[in-house]
């Protein structure tokens, strides 16, 4: 069978064409004046003429991205930027600054038990009546404890309240699911003091700790007397601002955590009393789930 020999030679003269059309297509957009005003020149964007249109194209992109989510959408999370060494444009990258926000946010955490797909929820989107009463709640100097059905919008909105401006400033977050670091305090309380104290002390110090899916952990003495009641009893005297998200109403919380053992009486008594002098009211989200 004869072998098909395919010719792809380019001649120099369809290189050059092909040069010029893009060249004139960098100098009919919008960021050709952008790129003059940044000191390159007409020759250097010609004899450059594929990576300056590498450039626009990846602009034209960038500028669809608004958000955290939209860098994972576009799967595109940096920029491309040009910079002259010497007599040669170099390609680099930086993080787009939805993404070094990101980053910025990432940092300040201590735990995040929360998937990433919340990270951009934003308090303008909680529903307007539990809205209005977490804002009363914390200019009251108040925690916030936030219940309702499954799937309600509890976590959501305990996640906005970071993302709202007044505490755009704050050093450190904890968010944490109740039955998963609880047993995991419970286990070092028992077996590691020092990385207990070391790990109790991260929580008892975050400027802003979550108490997500509260209630719904293992429940014991020693969790009740050794680790909740002194968490609760320094953020009082620490003045750290606290959110609970749970299933249950503060009456039910009292009963789930009431022991048959003596003396348990008086310190689930404590132990709720702790909670009602920072809250003076639960907020219900939704009886219902919304998804």
């Amino acid at each position: 069978m004869e072998k098909v020999h395919l010719n792809f030679e380019i001649s120099n003269n369809d290189l050059e064409d092909y040069k010029k059309e893009l060249y004139g297509k960098i100098l009919n957009s919008e960021y050709f004046e952008i790129l003059i005003k940044e000191g390159f020149t007409k020759e250097e964007i010609f004899n450059n003429v594929s990576k300056f249109n590498d450039y626009i194209n990846d602009c034209e992109i960038s500028k669809k991205i608004k958000t955290y989510a939209d860098c994972v959408a576009f799967n595109k999370f940096d920029r491309l930027v040009l910079r002259k060494e010497g007599n040669i444009i170099e390609r680099d990258f930086e993080p787009l600054e939805p993404y070094k926000k990101h980053l910025e946010f990432l940092k300040k955490f201590i735990v995040k038990d929360f998937p990433d797909e919340l990270d951009d929820a934003y308090f303008l989107n909680v529903r307007q009546g539990v809205k209005k009463s977490i804002s009363e709640k914390i200019k009251s100097n108040k925690w916030i404890y936030l219940y309702g059905a499954i799937r309600s919008g509890r976590t959501y909105a305990a996640v906005s309240v970071i993302n709202r401006k007044y505490i755009n400033e704050i050093d450190s977050i904890a968010f944490l699911n109740c039955p998963k670091r609880f047993k995991e305090l419970l286990d070092l309380y028992f077996n590691d003091r020092v990385y207990f104290n070391e790990v109790f002390e991260s929580y008892v110090n975050a400027d802003y700790l979550v108490l997500d899916d509260f209630g719904s952990e293992y429940k014991n003495e020693a969790l009740r007397d050794s680790i909740l009641i002194p968490l609760l009893k320094e953020r009082i005297l620490n003045d750290r601002l606290t959110t609970f998200t749970s299933d249950f109403k503060l009456s039910e919380i009292t009963e789930l955590y009431s022991f048959s053992k003596s003396g348990s009486n008086i310190l689930v008594k404590q132990f709720i009393d702790l909670l009602k002098s920072k809250i003076d009211k639960e907020i219900l989200v939704s009886n219902l789930s919304l998804y």
